[in-house]
């Protein structure tokens, strides 16, 4: 290891080609490696820096250019892999003329594993990391021209409704799904060792769907949990007083959420919801789910007790949706924690009848205040601050993104034109499936229909609205929706604001030919263009 420093280097070097050291007394006077320092005096060492080991196959500038061609790719959503990455560095080398390389980098067609070690040590800016999937369809769907415009709209409605920044007004809904296993996540083993493994109860379980509302103060309704089948056995019955106080269980055929199932939802929503004051609506933002804003009669139950529903952008939930930022990411951890140490004390496999004693245990874990709140400040709903969307979200989406076409308008607007989200008149029948039968089983109510079976266990206590936050004066009378009966589906009507976030150019623009950039990277664009996500031709549904 070379210890000493690159100025002193520089000035022995420059005393000894002025003539004024010879070159063995610099080297004593500078405490230098006399080899060291008669390279550099004689030029065969260019610089006064140190160079131990080889030589780098790529220069600094072209490596540079290559970890900024890395770092491009991953930001729209096509990182290298390591081998990748080695065989596009091979490429790069004979494009550069970087000289003769090793035998085995043209056997394999990629350079070595060293080269990327030093490559990464070098370039910090880059690393290996852990990617998460992104479908095409939300690669798309998150653009900055959708999301600003949901955010105008929503703000807007918002405020025309005297709900803007009064968390205990609005609520968002979503399920999820858990397995009847649990996923050994990282573990504590032997270094190198080959083979690390976990004893599971199944490698797949089944499929067990929770849906969840919470609001943006902090509150939550008690969730809802759907098996799959017909009639619940006698295990599964009397396992019904574990699960979290005021729940409603059911069973469906496919063990999802059905229409049937969101009407009876919307009645427990409302059962448990705090009463407030009957001026001021609520407002409940879901996904565009068939089953929730195709749903007639759940509508109607809405508007019948002065609650508005607002849609979310489709395939930008990962994003947009409190409940996807904080809440079920916990609940599923929390799940394979627990669900793992039951299965190693008891030795029994996780099933129906001891799902809902270890349900109760994570629902209570995680349904925290803080938790709902951090996934509405996430969102950028409560508090309504659309700058919370980071920027490098959108990036995925510039492969596909058009020019925008040009608004009479310019402003930038944070409360914008007004627009209305669904709401149903209250002339529209429901038309659900009627009860058949109401069979009280201990101090929970199972009421069958003709097929599934729901089960409403015994009321907690509600908990009284939270103090108000101030409210802007300044209200826009809502655009209202309209419901088309034979279709059943929600029509939103809607107002065309101008985006207060600039557009990003499209990728053909940003790497266009005429575009200055130097010639490393236009090699590497031509070695390893950026994929392009091609749009589907079908209409999109609007959300």
């Amino acid at each position: 290891m070379n210890l000493w420093k690159e100025e002193d280097m520089r000035a022995a070097v420059k005393e000894v080609k002025d003539g004024q050291l010879k070159l063995r007394v610099a080297a004593r006077a500078y405490n230098l490696p006399l080899g060291s320092l008669q390279r550099r005096v004689k030029g065969t060492v260019a610089n006064t820096g140190h160079c131990s080991g080889r030589k780098a196959v790529l220069s600094a500038r072209d490596e540079q250019a290559l970890a900024n061609h890395c770092l491009l790719l991953a930001r729209r959503g096509f990182p290298l892999k390591r081998q990748q990455l080695r065989s596009l560095a091979l490429q790069f080398c004979k494009q550069r003329g970087c000289g003769s390389l090793v035998k085995t980098a043209e056997e394999t067609g990629m350079l070595g594993q060293h080269w990327l070690d030093g490559f990464l040590r070098r370039n910090p800016s880059v690393a290996i990391r852990k990617a998460e999937s992104l479908s095409q369809a939300r690669a798309i769907g998150l653009n900055a021209a959708v999301v600003d415009g949901w955010f105008n709209e929503l703000g807007n409605f918002l405020q025309s409704k005297g709900v803007l920044n009064r968390g205990h007004k609005i609520w968002n809904f979503d399920e999820t799904g858990i397995q009847l296993t649990f996923k050994p996540g990282a573990v504590v083993a032997g270094k190198g060792a080959k083979v690390v493994s976990s004893i599971t109860p199944s490698e797949k379980g089944e499929t067990v769907t929770v849906a969840a509302c919470a609001g943006g103060l902090g509150k939550y309704i008690p969730p809802m949990v759907l098996f799959k089948g017909k009639r619940m056995s006698a295990a599964m019955t009397d396992s019904l007083t574990s699960a979290p106080e005021g729940s409603l269980i059911a069973l469906t055929e496919s063990g999802y959420i059905t229409s049937e199932m969101m009407v009876r939802w919307g009645e427990h929503f409302c059962k448990y919801k705090p009463q407030g004051d009957p001026e001021v609506p609520d407002v409940l933002l879901l996904d565009g789910h068939s089953t929730h804003v195709f749903n007639v009669d759940f509508l109607n139950i809405m508007s019948r007790n002065n609650i508005e529903v607002f849609a979310l952008p489709p395939h930008t939930t990962h994003e947009l949706q409190p409940l996807d930022k904080s809440v079920f990411k916990s609940l599923k951890n929390k799940w394979d924690e627990l669900a793992q140490k039951a299965f190693r004390l008891d030795r029994h496999n996780v099933s129906r009848s001891n799902f809902l004693k270890l349900f109760k245990e994570c629902w209570d874990a995680i349904a925290t205040v803080s938790n709902a709140q951090a996934g509405f400040r996430a969102c950028g709903i409560v508090p309504f601050d659309r700058s919370v969307i980071r920027t490098e979200a959108f990036q995925p989406s510039l492969a596909t993104d058009r020019p925008c076409p040009p608004s009479s308008n310019t402003e930038s607007v944070e409360a914008p034109a007004p627009v209305a989200a669904a709401t149903v008149p209250e002339h529209v029948e429901s038309s659900g499936s009627q009860v058949s039968a109401d069979v009280n089983v201990g101090n929970s109510e199972i009421l069958s229909t003709n097929s599934q079976s729901v089960v409403a266990l015994p009321p907690a206590e509600t908990a009284q609205s939270s103090s108000e936050a101030a409210v802007a004066e300044d209200r826009h009378s809502p655009v209202q929706s309209t419901v088309d009966l034979e279709s059943a589906s929600v029509v939103y009507a809607k107002s065309n604001p101008p985006a207060s976030r600039p557009i990003p150019r499209p990728i053909e623009s940003a790497l266009s030919p005429s575009s200055k950039i130097d010639t490393p990277t236009k090699i590497l664009q031509e070695i390893s263009p950026i994929p392009k996500t091609d749009r589907s031709s079908k209409t999109r549904k609007k959300y």
